[in-house]
């Protein structure tokens, strides 16, 4: 009932089709396979037609993946910010104004890749909640190439383990070409990303009885497409397939090289062996030409980011191991010669192809599938490997050896950096916790930031009377002595003790505008992180966050207040943000509470000018007490 009512925004009393398929859209899973039936039933709504309780309970009735989506609690929360940033960086690879993403050139050494169109470029994104997005030329088909040997070393090393695999392929870069003729001091292959570790893989396969099939059907699986009775033979290149065992003498001469060596796993005779030689590099032709699109292998790294779990079936397709042994080897050898180059400046698992494609692993949050053909000198794709630069930009969890609190991540709820950072060095500075602001202090926190009133640690110092703390601030932090809230007052002006205000005047600390005695609120040592993220939420007018706040706080969560006594319904008024002071008012918020500085919400909008908001606040008013003077 509560996630019914948090979602009824202007409180009619019921549900419309756009309020449910809307909170599905932004959260990116408008397609899950669990939710099918319930958008196909609301889609046959109409517009306008009322849903009711009733109807609503019974359509998402066992659907805990809804309640999921409809409170925020999926992998990525706010995932259609992160959408926005995405696409961002998608355009402006695109658009490439700075001529930054024009280098690089189509494969030419194998004919049928040399005719991919320079420009194609797409990217898609797949959480481990199977959160999608995709830009592009999504539904164009190229082949694996190199990409394919994730696929194969993830299915050998499950189904005959890793002591096995490693008997006779390493795990250690090479720090060589990925086609040269050079092996470890076992004569293994020296992993399974170079070309002869990964015809060595499929030389395991099918000694132990795999083909093209079990390869083709595993990738299915995990990426939830279907397999027909002849799929193993339409869904690879052909022309590819025969181009690459035809002209592929490189890779024929290191499989001769390695039966030389008696490198492969012996049969019975000579004869067998070497049949059993060129069956392996016929595979690796056919596992090379494997066709699919950024969806799919977004899909499938998801799989492997989900730590072998399919996240829309829930169904585990590799064991934990496997997943380790795999990314592990992705990040240290999936890049070509530029893995330890890609590795130190972005940090993630990854695996190229020269055909263009780029798949990229972010273990516990998702994966990022690109394809664009024109690749560097190394064999990977120019603009794959700026889409991940673009989000690492922004985002700290596409490098996973190093955090900058300056970014954000995107796993963590709305505003929660804020909310740890400059709200938290605030409510330290109120109630005199020198020892955690000094921590946040150290760890870079900017002190001289402010929140949703521009009230900085500063003006909460001088407030609660705290001259040790003031001092702390003006001495060793550096802060500004005479920042202005949204009021216009001053530390000086606010001061809460006579030392606090002698100290101020001692070091030039300036009044402000005239404003009323602050008044301290009751503590707030139990305000929550979602009660602040509430008020973030009303100063940015962010009803579609507000709404799965509710989800799970109510009126008690609507009604709550910070350090100041600021509620959400007063900071939306003072930003004159008519939608959210609507819904907070349909959906309990106390018109009436008054904040430290005995305000009410109509007088913050009539402070600042908001004549819609006093308006629609007057009326409000007026309907509870018709005789209250305004």
């Amino acid at each position: 009932m509560r996630s019914y009512k948090a979602f009824d925004t202007d409180g009619k009393g019921y549900l419309v089709k756009k309020d449910v398929l809307q909170v599905l859209k932004d959260q990116g899973v408008q397609e899950h396979r669990t939710l099918q039936e319930f958008v196909q039933e609301i889609e046959k709504k109409e517009e306008d037609e009322p849903i009711s309780f009733r109807k609503f309970f019974e359509l998402s009735r066992g659907l805990i993946f809804l309640k999921r989506v409809m409170d925020r609690s999926l992998v990525i929360p706010m995932f259609e910010t992160f959408v926005s940033n995405y696409k961002r960086a998608y355009l402006e690879i695109k658009e490439d104004q700075n001529k930054e993403y024009s280098g690089g050139s189509v494969a030419t050494y194998i004919p049928p890749l040399a005719k991919a169109n320079p420009e194609w470029f797409s990217t898609c994104f797949c959480s481990t909640d199977d959160q999608q997005s995709s830009m592009g030329d999504t539904d164009i088909k190229f082949s694996m190439q190199s990409i394919s040997k994730v696929l194969a070393y993830a299915f050998l090393y499950d189904q005959i383990g890793g002591t096995e695999v490693h008997k006779w392929v390493g795990e250690e870069p090479s720090g060589a070409a990925f086609n040269a003729p050079v092996f470890d001091k076992l004569g293994r292959p020296h992993n399974p990303m170079v070309n002869p570790g990964a015809i060595m893989i499929c030389a395991l396969l099918v000694r132990h009885g795999y083909s093209l099939r079990d390869l083709i059907s595993f990738y299915r699986r995990a990426t939830l497409e279907t397999i027909s009775k002849d799929e193993d033979t339409t869904c690879i290149d052909e022309q590819l397939y025969r181009e690459e065992k035809l002209t592929g003498h490189t890779n024929h001469a290191l499989t001769s090289l390695m039966l030389a060596n008696r490198a492969f796993p012996q049969y019975k005779s000579e004869e067998h062996t070497k049949e059993g030689a060129d069956r392996a590099l016929d595979l690796y032709f056919k596992n090379c030409s494997i066709l699919v699109n950024t969806k799919s292998l977004a899909r499938f790294g998801a799989m492997l980011a989900n730590n072998g779990i399919v996240p829309s079936t829930g169904e585990r397709l590799l064991k934990s191991s496997t997943v380790q042994a795999v990314v592990t080897v992705m990040t240290t050898c999936g890049m070509y010669n530029g893995a330890g180059k890609f590795t130190m400046e972005l940090g993630v698992p990854a695996k190229s192809g020269v055909s263009g494609g780029l798949l990229t692993v972010v273990p516990s949050v998702g994966a990022v599938a690109s394809f664009s053909p024109r690749i560097n000198s190394e064999g990977n794709t120019v603009r794959g490997i700026a889409v991940i630069q673009k989000l690492s930009q922004t985002y700290n969890n596409f490098n996973l050896f190093h955090k900058d609190h300056h970014k954000r991540d995107c796993t963590r709820k709305p505003f929660q950096n804020l909310i740890q950072t400059t709200v938290a060095a605030c409510i330290c500075a109120y109630n005199g916790d020198q020892e955690e602001l000094s921590r946040l202090y150290v760890l870079g926190i900017h002190m001289d930031q402010h929140d949703y009133d521009k009230r900085t640690p500063l003006h909460l110092a001088a407030i609660g009377g705290h001259l040790e703390l003031v001092q702390f601030l003006v001495e060793k932090c550096g802060v500004k002595r005479s920042p202005k809230d949204r009021w216009g007052a001053t530390p000086l002006d606010d001061a809460g003790s006579n030392e606090v205000r002698e100290y101020m005047e001692s070091i030039g600390g300036e009044k402000g505008a005239t404003h009323t005695t602050y008044q301290h609120v009751a503590a707030i040592e139990n305000v929550s992180d979602d009660q602040y993220r509430l008020f973030y939420a009303a100063f940015n007018n962010d009803v579609r966050l507000m709404k799965s706040l509710l989800v799970h706080g109510g009126n008690n969560r609507i009604n709550s207040f910070d350090y100041g006594g600021r509620t959400a319904l007063g900071i939306a008024a003072s930003e004159g943000h008519l939608e959210a002071v609507k819904y907070l008012v349909v959906h309990g918020a106390n018109i009436f509470h008054k904040d430290a500085r005995g305000n009410h919400a109509l007088d913050d909008a009539k402070r600042e000018n908001r004549e819609k908001v006093v308006a629609y606040m007057k009326k409000v008013i007026q309907e509870v007490h018709p005789e209250a003077k305004l």
